[in-house]
């Protein structure tokens, strides 16, 4: 029987071929590498990806939670657009000084119409300040969005004051 050394294997293989034979080679293994994982090796490597599994399933919670945040967050914004946009289509006698609670679903609205604070303005009385506050609680945590904007009432055009009133 001939043996040919067989390069580039790497593990020290040998071909052995048949002296006369068509049949193909075979190659066995001339070192005594293991050729399985040892139990311990085995644990080991359990151990580790466990770790990385338990590591990895702690923060899906984490994200969920900020998931529901960041939702609740935004449907209270989208609440207090709304109870914005319903005050600015209102007409300016209908928006009197005070304030206003509402509810909408489990969040507690605010709405508190002051007249202008603001002193250096030509006609401060064409001015209003509207806050609202969104009050819910996540968690058993109160949480709250507080929104301020103006409202501003048309200025009156000459031919409107020139006008005598009816009555």
């Amino acid at each position: 029987m001939i043996q040919k050394s067989v390069q580039g294997s790497g593990l020290g293989a040998q071909a052995e071929p048949a002296a006369h034979s068509p049949e193909p080679l075979v190659y066995r293994a001339l070192s005594p590498l293991p050729t399985a994982f040892s139990l311990v090796e085995l644990i080991i490597a359990m151990a580790i990806l466990s770790v990385g599994i338990v590591g990895a399933m702690q923060v899906f919670p984490v994200g969920l939670r900020a998931s529901q945040r960041s939702e609740l967050n935004s449907r209270a914004t989208l609440a207090a657009q709304r109870v914005i946009e319903s005050l600015k289509l209102k007409a300016w006698d209908q928006l009197p000084d005070g304030e206003t609670t509402d509810h909408d679903g489990e969040f507690t609205i605010a709405t508190r119409i002051t007249s202008s604070p603001v002193a250096h303005l030509a006609d401060p009385t064409r001015l209003k300040r509207v806050q609202v506050l969104i009050r819910w609680s996540q968690a058993g945590q109160p949480r709250q969005l507080a929104f301020i904007t103006y409202v501003r009432r048309e200025a009156e055009t000459s031919s409107e004051a020139a006008q005598p009133a009816d009555g």
